[in-house]
């Protein structure tokens, strides 16, 4: 099958789907089916009665059974893969909203890098990049050795000590990724640290961390 998205439209709206699932992002989800309108004689919010004034209207978000008034709103959801803002209810547009700040920000913060020590013990920093074609792997250095975000199975935080960064509260300087390895009969583990204090880079690795702590959630809800 060829690589690359087909723009498909489908009746909630035009969707951007990738040809393979090999090349789809693990953070984007499918979209859920619509509740068929037979089951529900009311909106499931406000408990209106549908008629011929008070419509049925499906948020594309959930997928549930609501009136106009209820499902009134239109966002993008791009973790969806529509490329035009759709009907959602009021309670998917609250996480419409935080997801859209991943896709909009973190997202991107990933996908450009920052440089990192791996593993306990290494003084050689190496850049650290989510791959832009399709969000599945953290390629690691210039050999690109792989950190598969589809194999995940643990992310664990390395926290410095607060008193040493002058703050109250621990700041976390790295990530230990714990992944599947199919050709072995363990699992594997890489370590990214943050560069030191002072150090060029520190700032933009901490950020990273950040953004990838956020996608790193995602994925857990997402059950991937």
């Amino acid at each position: 099958m060829a690589s690359g998205k087909t723009l498909t439209k489908g009746k909630s709206g035009l969707r951007m789907l990738p040809n393979d699932d090999k090349d789809r992002s693990p953070f984007t989800i499918e979209e859920p089916p619509w509740q068929p309108d037979e089951k529900y004689t009311s909106c499931v919010k406000c408990k209106g009665s549908f008629d011929f004034w008070k419509r049925r209207h499906h948020c594309r978000r959930c997928g549930n059974v609501f009136c106009g008034t209820c499902c009134d709103q239109k966002v993008l959801l791009p973790r969806l893969n529509f490329v035009d803002p759709v009907r959602v209810c009021e309670e998917c547009a609250v996480v419409a909203k935080k997801e859209n700040e991943f896709f909009d920000k973190s997202l991107k913060v990933l996908i450009h890098g920052a440089d990192f020590y791996v593993g306990e013990s290494s003084e050689e920093t190496v850049h650290c990049k989510l791959n832009h074609k399709n969000h599945r792997e953290i390629l690691v250095g210039k050999n690109h050795d792989v950190i598969d975000l589809t194999k995940l199975i643990t992310v664990k935080t390395i926290s410095d000590n607060p008193e040493s960064q002058g703050s109250t509260l621990p700041v976390v300087t790295g990530l230990i990724f714990k992944c599947k390895n199919e050709s072995k009969n363990s699992p594997e583990t890489i370590q990214l640290r943050a560069l030191e204090p002072l150090q060029d880079g520190r700032k933009a690795s901490l950020n990273w961390i950040i953004a990838m702590q956020k996608g790193i959630k995602i994925l857990f809800e997402a059950g991937n």
